[in-house]
């Protein structure tokens, strides 16, 4: 098992396989990497020639507990990008846009459950952080 620290967030997680190819699984809920199935299905990735990361979100398993964001979500969106930008599984430009989605999220998840009416400004804000986001996720 390995640790990586995240925005000061201590995160556990597990390599399983060599290949050039990665992919990350997040057991959910509460559940931990060392859940029942999980390695085996790690393993099972992995003999199909990808190199599988299984993480422990924070606030489970063995990594730390974290109120570092106004949401779990949000925190786990944050974490992931971070892991794959520290583990170097794919170029910053690549990843950034996945986690600054999440100010596009909220906004949206603020205005359906919440009930909140961001001004035309904000909302101009909102677009051009989507827009940023499509504009660096299109392949070159």
């Amino acid at each position: 098992m390995a640790k990586i620290e995240i925005d000061g967030v201590v995160l556990a997680y597990e390599t399983f396989g060599e290949g050039d190819r990665a992919v990350i699984i997040s057991p959910g809920g509460r559940y931990s990497k060392d859940t029942p199935g999980i390695p085996a299905l790690a393993e099972k990735v992995a003999e199909c020639g990808f190199k599988v990361f299984v993480w422990d979100r924070p606030n489970s398993g063995e990594s730390d507990i974290s109120f570092a964001a106004q949401t779990e979500s949000l925190l786990y969106a944050n974490m992931l990008a971070g892991l794959i930008r520290a583990l170097k599984l794919g170029p910053a430009t690549k990843v950034a846009p996945v986690d600054k989605l999440s100010v596009v999220l909220v906004a949206v998840f603020a205005v359906a459950f919440l009930g909140e009416r961001p001004t035309m400004r904000e909302w101009s804000g909102i677009a051009l952080v989507a827009a940023g986001v499509i504009v660096l996720s299109l392949r070159r």
